[in-house]
């Protein structure tokens, strides 16, 4: 955790005390890497997390103020907090949009997000015996899709953990040491993807198709393969 900590301190040095932050999935240990904030940052756990389906276990945290929430409603208002970070929060792709979408309404305008989730190359399977192995991995393709699916965009990029976390030494300076090394030498076989997102204003809309459009298309569905190969 010293060297995620140490990570989300170089994306965001400049965290002033004034300045809220919202957490999101699990979080909370994540939050701690900025103790000198004025207020606490907040934390939403998702029901998915084990934590929240053994009756609240680990989730008291003095530090973070921590409630349950869903996915796709967070109760909070709009352009409520100048940071996010997302940890521990995607099942499906079809729910990140949401969280994503979700996340991005209650973001200043200004403001930026962190979304740490396993690499879609190893990832998981490099970080056994810890709550990042059970969870859902994407490529640097699907992440991008889906940030575009939220009218966001990736400002830079960061992977960790290159070595499997089993062979990691209880010594924080050379695990350091490891990790430089990794991207230096290595720097696209990270296990853990950590990534600064900020809204993409200039995101186009999705606009409908035109009648005559969706009734071509329609039509050309139930056509043999070799028709449908013509149609983009």
């Amino acid at each position: 955790m010293s060297l995620l900590h140490r990570q989300v301190r170089v994306f965001w040095p400049d965290l002033t005390a004034g300045q809220k932050v919202l957490g999101v999935g699990y979080a909370s240990p994540c939050l701690r890497a900025w103790p000198g904030l004025q207020m606490n940052p907040v934390s939403v756990v998702l029901p998915h997390y084990d934590g929240v389906k053994r009756g609240g276990a680990g989730l008291r945290d003095s530090m973070v103020h921590t409630l349950v929430g869903e996915a796709g409603v967070l109760p909070f208002q709009s352009e409520s907090f100048d940071r996010v970070v997302l940890m521990h929060a995607f099942q499906t792709q079809r729910q990140a949009v949401r969280l994503l979408r979700e996340a991005a309404q209650v973001l200043r305008d200004d403001g930026r997000m962190i979304l740490i989730f396993p690499a879609a190359l190893t990832g998981r399977s490099r970080l056994k015996h810890t709550p990042f192995a059970r969870e859902l991995a994407f490529s640097s393709y699907t992440i991008k899709r889906l940030l575009d699916l939220a009218c966001l965009k990736a400002e830079r990029q960061e992977k960790m953990f290159f070595l499997p976390l089993t062979w990691e030494c209880k010594n924080a300076h050379i695990n350091f040491v490891s990790d430089i090394a990794g991207k230096m030498f290595v720097p696209g076989l990270g296990s853990l993807c950590v990534i600064e997102v900020v809204k993409n204003i200039n995101a186009p809309l999705t606009l409908p198709l035109p009648v005559w459009q969706r009734r071509w298309r329609r039509y050309i569905s139930h056509r043999p393969a070799f028709l449908r190969s013509f149609i983009r």
